[in-house]
Order: structure tokens, then C-alpha cells, then sequence
């Protein structure tokens, strides 16, 4: 009896290191659903109809991320996500996973380093929806924050440093193989102190040569910042993009600016948007556009997880050598996240 107790004691005090590092080692499933009943005209569209349906409030997600502590301060993680549309379930675009595929290392004190498909530097830290009223979500928020950047980089290596008395860095390079196309670089600082945080980025974007144009590599720098404390919110975005085309002539500058208060049990948010363009095509302004956007929205809590909003959107727009269109919209979204 006493030999089978010391068997039990001895094979139990085997497994606890292995049921530790099961213990260290997570994953996760994550996502969000959110659709609503939206009447917009198209602004961009040269009939300029009012179109009512429903659709999209922000697009649907479906992730996989997690995490596996190695010792020594030493961690593993990665991350998925797919991006689909809620109304009908098809698949956003022919990537299966096309808004984030990454794996990573990361070092307490140090930082972390990310290989793989992930949002450029501007994207992601530099204009994010972190620095835009509506986390740039439903009919009010704002999308196209960064001017004329590229959003997603394949191919990527990213480092990041741990937090420095409020500062914190990245620097990303993505590895391209395209007909004369050249490598992506990015650099991205920010600073932390209180109900306040600055972001500047700065990236370097090109083009593979097609059958219809040339190669062509273009930068984008970005200013940001958030102010963040219970009775108010502010939020603000420069960013402009230059040498665009093969010319090196084309500019594109996008202002956004938001701001949030508490109202009853939820939020009242506005955000306004002006974006233009000077010689996009690289030889006169026939290919430009001027676009201007204000948002109001109120978002209410069913839950920490479930939410309702409620959008209004004032939308102008106008091409070079064409009358201004303008549209105002509506829009009403269930939000479920998970």
C-alpha cells in the first residue's frame, strides 16, 4: 500500500513541471460580428443614388491568438485573423487570413519582434483607429486615415521596444519581389504620459510594375494624438504622402479630427475628415479628388460585449473637372464582439 502511495507521489511530482508549461502556454478565439440597417448615397459614384440596405457597420473578424511562456522573461505568441462580411458570409478578399498573420518573440524589458503579414507601421501605430473617434468603425467613423500609405505588409519583420519611461519604438521591413518593385520600410516613436499620447511614423510604400503602369515607391508621414480621460476624449491625425507616381509628383493629405462624451450610459462621438489630392497620376490634376466628412454617433452598451450604434453621416466629394456630390446617410448596428 504504502509502495503504490510513493508511486502515485513520485509519478504526480513528475508531471507538475509538464502541467506547468501547459499552464503558461494559452490560446485564444476572438471576433466580432456587426451589422445594421444603413440608407447612404454614394458619393463617389457617379449616379449619386441613395441606397438602402443592410450592411456592414464595421467588417466581421474571426481570430486566433496566444501565447506561450519560455522562461527567463522569454515569450512566444501569435496571431490570426479573417476578415469576412456579416451580411452574406462571404470572404473579405482572397486572403483567408487578410488582416493579420504573424508569429513573435518577445523579451520583458526589451521588446518584441513579429514575422509575417501585419498592418503597416502607419496602420497600425501611426493613424490607427486608436486616434480616431469611432475606433474608425460604422457609417460615422473615418477610414483612410493615413493618406495614401498601404495598410497591410506581406512579408514583414517588425521590432518593438518595450516601454522607456513612456516612449516606446517600432521599425518594420517587408521584403518584396515584385517587377521593380522595391522593399517597404517603416519607422514609428510614440510617447505616453497621462490621459495623453503622441504617435509619428513615417513609411516607405511601392508598387510592382503592371501591364498598365510602371514601378513606382512613394512615402507617407504621420503625426497623431489622443487625449483620453472620463468626461472627454480627443482625438487628432495629420498625415500626407508625397512622390507618388513614377513622376514623383503626386501629394495626398488627410486631416481627421474627433472628439467623445459620456452620454447617459453610453457615448456621443463626432469625427470630421478632409482629404486631398494634388497630381495623383503623376502628370495633371485630372485624377484627383477633394473629399470632406462629419460624423455624429452615439454608441449604447447592451453589454461589455454587445453594443448598439447609431450613425449620421454628411459626406462631400468632388473630382477635378466634375460638380460636387454630396450625400447624408443614416445607419443603425447591432455590434457583437467575442
Amino acid at each position: 500500500m504504502i509502495h503504490h502511495a510513493l508511486r502515485g507521489c513520485a509519478l504526480a511530482m513528475a508531471l507538475a513541471p509538464l502541467a506547468q508549461a501547459y499552464a503558461q502556454s494559452s490560446a485564444h478565439i476572438y471576433g466580432r460580428i456587426d451589422i445594421g440597417v444603413r440608407s447612404m448615397k454614394d458619393v463617389r459614384s457617379a449616379n449619386n443614388e441613395r441606397v438602402t440596405q443592410v450592411a456592414d457597420s464595421s467588417r466581421g473578424r474571426l481570430g486566433f491568438r496566444g501565447q506561450e511562456e519560455l522562461g527567463s522573461g522569454l515569450r512566444a505568441f501569435f496571431q490570426l485573423e479573417h476578415r469576412f462580411f456579416g451580411p452574406t458570409g462571404a470572404q473579405d478578399s482572397d486572403r483567408y487570413f487578410k488582416d493579420k498573420s504573424w508569429v513573435g518573440l518577445a523579451k520583458e524589458g526589451v521588446g518584441d519582434l513579429r514575422l509575417g503579414r501585419m498592418s503597416s507601421p502607419i496602420n497600425e501605430r501611426g493613424a490607427g483607429g486608436r486616434f480616431e473617434a469611432f475606433d474608425g468603425n460604422t457609417l460615422a467613423g473615418m477610414g483612410g486615415r493615413g493618406a495614401a500609405q498601404v495598410d497591410k505588409w506581406d512579408k514583414t519583420l517588425a521590432l518593438r521596444s518595450a516601454d522607456i519611461h513612456g516612449f516606446r519604438f517600432m521599425a518594420a521591413y517587408s521584403s518584396r519581389d515584385g517587377e521593380g518593385e522595391k522593399d517597404a520600410y517603416g519607422l514609428q516613436g510614440e510617447y505616453g504620459r497621462g490621459a495623453w499620447l503622441f504617435s509619428v511614423a513615417w513609411q516607405q510604400d511601392a508598387r510592382a510594375a503592371t501591364a498598365s503602369g510602371a514601378a513606382d515607391d512613394w512615402q507617407t508621414a504621420s503625426l497623431a494624438f489622443s487625449y483620453r480621460t472620463k468626461p472627454l476624449k480627443l482625438y487628432g491625425i495629420a498625415a500626407h504622402s508625397w512622390d507618388i507616381a513614377p513622376t514623383d509628383r503626386g501629394t495626398a493629405t488627410t486631416y481627421t479630427v474627433g472628439a467623445a462624451v459620456p452620454l447617459g450610459i453610453g457615448e456621443l462621438r463626432t469625427s470630421y475628415q478632409a482629404s486631398m489630392q494634388d497630381t495623383m497620376n503623376g502628370v495633371d490634376r485630372s485624377a484627383d479628388a477633394q473629399r470632406h466628412r462629419i460624423g455624429v454617433g452615439y454608441e449604447y452598451p447592451l453589454s461589455k460585449l454587445t453594443l448598439i450604434n447609431l450613425s449620421l453621416l454628411h459626406d462631400r466629394y468632388q473630382r477635378t473637372g466634375e460638380n460636387r456630390r454630396t450625400g447624408t446617410g443614416a445607419e443603425i448596428a447591432l455590434r457583437k464582439n467575442f
